[in-house]
């Protein structure tokens, strides 16, 4: 999972990704991260 967020973070340094690539991204994991706990509490 670390490894996950470090190759996040260096995706966002680096200057050929948009800002549109990089919200996508992150809705990408938001959805993730809701299906995974919102199931778990079913």
């Amino acid at each position: 999972m670390m490894d996950l967020l470090k190759n996040l973070l260096a995706m966002k340094n680096m200057k050929g990704v948009s800002k549109w690539v990089w919200i996508v991204v992150v809705i990408i994991i938001l959805v993730v991260l809701y299906y995974m706990f919102g199931r778990g509490t079913y």
